[in-house]
């Protein structure tokens, strides 16, 4: 059983890892322990944390949105980025094994993964009528999840925190729907199901 260590943004990314991503990777004989750093996440931390990782997993990933970090500069990607974390990373490791370490930075926001079905988005907030036909008429806007763009005022958590007051207090049960719907296209995080292979190679 590969042991793989995932820094993740805060606890509703923890209740993602363990409701979703274990049950899938588990059957891949990979058991996820998601560690949380609370936000605040720039390149050089998120390397310094997943550096202490590495020294105590077999695998080390990430589960951080692109939206989400503090020193992201203009026009970067996210392949750039990534390419930042392991290569500084990879200075504080005496036995770096780039088949070991695999950033990841997810492309959106971990909240548009909850537009992927808005009914049951609804239904884990126990929206009343009025949020329910506020969330379906952000989604009517986009042709996909993915589409909710990142600007400061229009990121989907901003619109869901909008739509929904006390969102922050419900958020984390929407990670359990997530993993009884089990979303597998369409979503945001799909790229991290591509890049499994490499955690589990070797």
């Amino acid at each position: 059983m590969i042991q793989l260590g995932v820094v993740v943004e805060g606890r509703t990314e923890v209740e993602f890892a363990k409701q979703v991503l274990t049950p899938h990777l588990v059957q891949l004989k990979v058991l996820v322990q998601p560690v949380p750093i609370s936000g605040n996440v720039k390149v050089g931390r998120l390397a310094n944390e997943m550096a202490k990782l590495y020294r105590r997993f077999g695998r080390v990933t990430s589960l951080v949105d692109f939206y989400g970090f503090a020193d992201r500069p203009p026009g970067v990607t996210v392949d750039e980025l990534e390419s930042r974390i392991g290569e500084e990373a990879s200075c504080k490791l005496d036995d770096w094994r780039p088949d070991r370490f695999l950033p990841y930075v997810q492309v959106h926001e971990f909240e548009c993964l909850l537009f992927s079905d808005v009914d049951a988005l609804a239904d884990a907030l126990q929206a009343p009528m009025r949020v329910r036909l506020a969330l379906h008429e952000i989604r009517r806007q986009f042709a996909s999840p993915e589409d909710i763009n990142d600007h400061p005022s229009t990121a989907a958590s901003k619109r869901l925190a909008t739509a929904a007051s006390d969102l922050p207090r419900r958020l984390e049960g929407t990670a359990r729907w997530l993993a009884a719907r089990q979303p597998r296209s369409g979503l945001a995080w799909r790229r991290y199901g591509t890049s499994a292979p490499d955690l589990i190679d070797g």
